[in-house]
């Protein structure tokens, strides 16, 4: 576990789960909300080289050149309850193994796990599989490919099977990620039920 928010360990699982818990009982409202990354505040940008482009046949993204910094969205929420986020995104090449950052809400990320926040990159084998004098397998080389992904947000540490969960009242909110580990496009990310995540697997986004 890192240390960055002063929580290690069975702390940041005490903490994680004391949020689930005090929300068990709020409502799963049967809404949606989409944020296009392209819609993001010119002014909350700190540090981070964000353009509008088109990455990979997608026009109008927010693409995030390099790893640092930080963007926010105004969002509003139509219903007070219990959300889970959906992403769309393509993780753009770069010398890390995955993209990462920290979810804040209104200013503060509501727990730890959302303060690690990471998304996989799409890795495929460099080569054929070969075999060496002994006719075993000779595992290849990985290398990542960019492409378009589909996945909710889900806890990184296993403590929690289903994805992560998101308390939101009524209203006007600003997300904002932050990160030091990014460089990637943003397409949309949707605050949705997990009632209807579960009828969308995680993976390639065609």
């Amino acid at each position: 576990y890192e240390i960055g928010s002063g929580l290690v360990g069975s702390e940041m699982c005490i903490r994680d789960s004391n949020y689930v818990k005090k929300y068990t009982n709020a409502a799963r409202p049967d809404q949606t909300v989409e944020v296009l990354g392209k819609d993001y505040d010119p002014a909350s940008v700190t540090d981070a080289q964000i353009t509008v482009t088109t990455v990979d046949g997608e026009n109008d993204v927010m693409q995030w050149a390099n790893q640092e910094g930080s963007v926010s969205w105004t969002v509003n929420i139509p219903e007070t309850g219990v959300y889970n986020i959906k992403m769309i995104y393509e993780a753009l090449e770069s010398n890390t193994n995955d993209v990462e950052f920290s979810l804040l809400i209104d200013g503060e990320s509501p727990y730890a796990t959302a303060s690690r926040i990471t998304l996989s990159k799409r890795w495929i084998n460099e080569s054929e599989i070969k075999q060496d004098s002994r006719q075993n397998d000779i595992r290849p080389g990985q290398i990542s490919t960019p492409c378009w992904q589909e996945t909710p947000l889900e806890d990184i540490d296993g403590l929690f099977n289903e994805p992560l969960e998101f308390y939101m009242e009524a209203g006007e909110h600003t997300i904002t990620f932050e990160s030091e580990k990014a460089e990637f496009a943003v397409k949309s990310f949707i605050s949705v039920s997990y009632t209807h995540l579960r009828a969308h697997e995680t993976g390639a986004y065609l």
